[in-house]
């Protein structure tokens, strides 16, 4: 499955303005995270030159590990495959077992809502900032694609520059 989303931070006051026109949209809004993303650094291959990541997420809700394929396309969202599996137990030490060292944590609340298949998220970040994603999964990247604008111009933020770093290449760049 690929996952095509585009990331924008957002300014103060911005999130509140977000939130109300999701409300005046209808979208449904799902449970509020805390959210410790462990990154975990492959034995024999380096990720950040593959432009891969494993992450292992926990939450209030469980822990889910997910693989992150390299990007695909020069798109104007970032579209790249992913593949998750939720889990019941802490795989780290199995992966450490398997030569995978703990590399960065990224920690941040999220708040995030569904309309008309695309999740909008809205992310708090430790160390960053606000920001909001709008993400569609499937395999047909142009239709995600104009589903991502439609939600961007439905909350007006078509203007706002999109970022294509992850939250880990943000704060390892700081």
């Amino acid at each position: 499955m690929l996952e095509v989303e585009a990331k924008l931070r957002l300014q103060a006051g911005d999130a509140d303005r977000v939130r109300e026109r999701l409300r005046r949209l209808g979208a449904l809004r799902g449970d509020l995270e805390v959210q410790k993303d462990t990154y975990f650094a492959h034995p024999q291959r380096e990720f950040a030159k593959t432009d891969e990541a494993l992450r292992l997420r926990s939450t209030q809700a469980g822990l889910e590990l997910t693989y992150k394929g390299p990007r695909q396309g020069a798109a104007a969202a970032k579209t790249r495959r992913e593949e998750t599996v939720h889990l019941r137990d802490d795989p780290t030490a199995m992966l450490q077992a398997l030569g995978f060292k703990p590399a960065a944590e990224v920690h941040k609340r999220r708040d995030q809502w569904t309309h008309g298949g695309r999740t909008i998220a809205l992310d708090t970040v430790d160390g960053l900032g606000d920001f909001v994603e709008v993400e569609v999964m499937g395999n047909d990247v142009a239709e995600a694609n104009r589903r991502i604008d439609a939600a961007l111009h439905d909350l007006g933020l078509e203007k706002v520059p999109r970022i294509s770093a992850s939250y880990l290449e943000m704060l390892q760049s700081r």
